[in-house]
C-alpha cells in the first residue's frame, strides 16, 4: 500500500512539473505577459478598420453624418461594441463571427442601425 502512495505522489509531481511548465509567464496582476499587448493592438487595428469603414459610409452618402469610432470594447467572444462620440447615434453592436471581415460586419451593423432612426437626420435647406 506504500508503493501505492509513493507512486501516486510521483505522478501528482510529474503532473505538477507539467502544468508549471505549461503555465504562460504571468505579471503582477496575474494577466498573462504578451497578451495584453497583443489584444490592444488588435482592438487599435479594428478601431482604425470601424473608422476607415465609418468615412467610406459617409463619403458614399449611405449615412447623413460622420462619425468618429472612438473606442472598440470586446464584449465576449466574437461580440463587440464600436463607441461614438455622436449623440444621434452613440453605439453599435457588431457580431463578428470567424471568418468573417469586421469592416463588412461594422458597415452592416452601421447601415442597419442607421435605417432604424425614426426622426430626420439631415437638416433641411430652406
Amino acid at each position: 500500500m506504500n508503493t501505492d502512495r509513493a507512486e501516486v505522489r510521483a505522478i501528482i509531481g510529474q503532473i505538477d512539473a507539467l502544468n508549471t511548465q505549461a503555465q504562460p509567464s504571468r505579471n503582477r496582476l496575474g494577466a498573462t505577459k504578451g497578451y495584453r499587448s497583443e489584444m490592444k493592438l488588435e482592438i487599435e487595428a479594428m478601431k482604425a478598420g470601424a473608422q476607415q469603414t465609418l468615412d467610406e459610409l459617409f463619403a458614399e452618402r449611405l449615412i447623413p453624418f460622420a462619425l468618429s469610432a472612438q473606442v472598440v470594447d470586446s464584449l465576449g467572444l466574437e461580440e463587440y461594441i464600436v463607441r461614438f462620440q455622436d449623440a444621434r447615434l452613440n453605439s453599435v453592436d457588431v457580431s463578428c463571427p470567424e471568418g468573417q471581415s469586421f469592416k463588412d460586419m461594422v458597415r452592416a451593423a452601421v447601415l442597419d442601425r442607421v435605417s432604424r432612426m425614426g426622426y430626420p437626420l439631415r437638416a433641411t435647406v430652406r
